[in-house]
């Protein structure tokens, strides 16, 4: 697989320390909403593509109610880009391939 799925709260703090000055992508969603589901070819093409480059996650929101709240995590899905523990940009709704693409480039 070439994203990480995250179980818990200290499970995405963890990833997020050992990723130092890597961009850190986090995709939250939950597996009964469709722009989510839609998203996912997406998510998963980009994390193929930048593989060793990039540090892919992605997040339930029901499973990780925590790293939800933590985030202010309202609308699915919402996408962060994190480097060095701080949230560079947020992206929120369907994304097409492109407009994420773009974000990847912009802070990788």
């Amino acid at each position: 697989m070439s994203y990480t799925v995250v179980e818990t709260k200290a499970d995405l703090g963890e990833k997020l320390s050992s990723a130092g000055d890597q961009l850190v992508v986090i995709d939250f969603g939950a597996v009964w909403c469709g722009p989510c589901k839609d998203c996912e070819p997406t998510f998963k093409r980009l994390a193929d593509k930048y593989s060793g480059e990039v540090m892919f996650l992605k997040v339930d929101v029901d499973d990780n109610d925590e790293a939800a709240a933590e985030y202010d995590i309202s609308n699915l899905p919402t996408f962060l880009f994190i480097r060095g523990g701080q949230v560079l940009q947020r992206l929120t709704g369907f994304m097409t391939y492109d407009k994420l693409h773009e974000a990847v480039e912009a802070h990788k």
